[in-house]
């Protein structure tokens, strides 16, 4: 078939007397530098930790820019203050932090050449996820002196269920700064609340009106009889589910990372490679703890990945234990990228551990 087009008028237009092309590409240009300077800027924070750092943007998305200070296989205590993070800090709109002391060796440094004083703690611009946290109980509460924790344990962000805590007051706080924003950005947190809790308690039980107060009784539950009550009223799944047949397991890790972890999944923790949060294994103390592990035949070592590998050697060497690769925050290994990965990735080595047949 032809399809007949009409011809083209080529006639040339004689431009209009004092009409100046390059002002209309002016006009153009300007234009678009007004829609672009128009747009709304996204919130600027910066996080202390690469958890906060991912919580943030999981929450925020395209409305936040964020910076983390640190670095996933790095020890959180310890940060080389630069200044390019004291100007980073000066510019952003909210400093996230985790609190209970994590940040204590290096924090007093950084804010030493903050201007704004609302991003010091108390300050308006400050966020301190610690005092958010559902806290240890007993002496496992209490601080350690002259260590990493003298303000007690602060690694509650290895429990998924204290980075749905956490999230949530991000989220809460990200709506207080930018109100226009809140319907987006508490989409972004009913997404991320409900991918992470299906894999924490399955499909069934992420439906559960209370589940704070769900999980609290399956933590209290002392005896297999009140969790198998528990079951039949709570179809408990996902990672906490498979680990309902292992509570009680005895692990050893190399630093005083685990108990927030261990309360949520029921295990127990025997000691650390450490003597004390912060201070150097000594033979002594590692001798001494072996003993114990030979005797409670503990199978287990949770390790992060810039604590010395040749204490867990050493221990490894002497014991039947399993050393156990662990991610200690986001980033911390290579499958750990965001805080869900990272808490799949801890799941999962333990579980397969757990699991494996002998």
């Amino acid at each position: 078939m032809k399809i007949h087009m009409p011809p083209l008028n080529m006639t040339t237009q004689t431009p209009r007397p004092g009409f100046k092309p390059w002002l209309v590409v002016l006009g153009f240009l300007l234009s678009l530098v007004s829609l672009t300077s128009a747009a709304p800027a996204p919130i600027r924070v910066v996080a202390s930790t690469p958890d906060l750092a991912s919580l943030t943007q999981e929450v925020g998305g395209e409305r936040v820019k964020v910076s983390c200070l640190t670095e996933g296989p790095e020890d959180p205590h310890t940060l080389n203050v630069r200044p390019g993070m004291v100007r980073e800090l000066n510019s952003a709109d909210l400093f996230v932090q985790v609190g209970l002391g994590i940040e204590n060796a290096w924090l007093k440094d950084l804010l030493a050449g903050v201007k704004n004083n609302e991003l010091k703690p108390g300050g308006k611009a400050n966020l301190n996820l610690g005092q958010a946290t559902r806290l240890l109980e007993g002496i496992e509460r209490e601080g350690t002196p002259n260590s990493f924790h003298e303000e007690g344990n602060p690694h509650y962000l290895l429990d998924p269920v204290e980075g749905l805590r956490a999230a949530k007051t991000i989220c809460d706080r990200l709506i207080v700064l930018r109100p226009e924003w809140a319907s987006e950005i508490e989409k972004r947190h009913e997404s991320f609340q409900r991918r992470l809790t299906v894999l924490l308690v399955g499909e069934e039980c992420a439906g559960e009106k209370d589940l704070d107060k769900v999980l609290l009784q399956f933590e209290q539950a002392k005896s297999r009889t009140e969790i198998d009550a528990l079951l039949k009223e709570h179809r408990l799944g996902g990672w906490m589910g498979r680990m309902l047949p292992h509570r009680g397991t005895l692990v050893v890790g190399d630093h005083d990372l685990w108990p927030y972890f261990a309360r949520r999944y029921g295990l127990s923790i025997l000691g650390y490679l450490e003597p004390s949060p912060g201070s150097p294994p000594t033979t002594r103390h590692l001798q001494g703890l072996i003993t114990q592990m030979k005797d409670k035949k503990v199978g287990i070592l949770l390790s992060a990945p810039y604590f010395e590998e040749r204490h867990a050697k050493f221990v490894a060497k002497r014991t039947e234990v399993k050393v156990l690769p662990m991610a200690h925050q986001t980033g911390a290994r290579p499958g750990a990228e965001d805080f869900i990965a990272m808490t799949r990735f801890n799941a999962e080595q333990l579980l397969q551990e757990l699991e494996r047949k002998p």
